[in-house]
């Protein structure tokens, strides 16, 4: 009997430990997309007028003004290494900033339809020493240097 109760007791530690482990994974993997997002506000790459989001995308030589519908991220955790968790890492992964949809603004025909969402670039998102540090993946960096700010007061309402 004494043996079942103690067994019963290490399950009850190791459902306890699971329960505590994936509810961690869970608040860390909201902390790196609030992350993540606040990195694009940050760095220019979305701007936040009027409780909405926008951003000037320029295309060859033209610059143009997007409205953002609904704009979220979304993160994927990666397995740390021994050597991650030595240097500090308590988590890594990858990270887009996704919209449902978008309209562009030209000053001769105003706001357009809303049109279906481009894919966004991915970001290389990582917890160290208890700092969040986000970075462009390589490939996408050109991307990144064909957004500016927007001026909240060049918006038509």
């Amino acid at each position: 009997m004494h043996k079942s109760l103690a067994l019963l007791g290490h399950v009850g530690a190791l459902g306890l430990l699971l329960f505590v482990t994936s509810a961690h994974a869970a608040v860390i993997d909201e902390e790196a997309k609030a992350s993540l997002l606040l990195y694009h506000i940050n760095q220019h790459l979305l701007t936040r007028c009027h409780e909405r989001f926008y951003m000037q995308l320029r295309k060859g030589t033209r610059w143009y003004l997007m409205e953002l519908q609904d704009v979220s991220s979304a993160v994927t955790a990666e397995d740390l290494t021994y050597d991650d968790r030595l240097e500090g890492v308590a988590w890594r992964g990858r990270g887009r900033v996704y919209t449902k949809a978008y309209r562009v603004y030209t000053p001769r025909a105003g706001w357009g339809a809303w049109q279906q969402p481009m894919v966004s670039p991915n970001f290389t998102v990582i917890k160290q020493w208890g700092q969040w540090v986000i970075a462009p993946q390589e490939t996408r960096q050109n991307v990144l240097h064909n957004i500016r700010p927007v001026d909240c007061k060049q918006i038509k309402r």
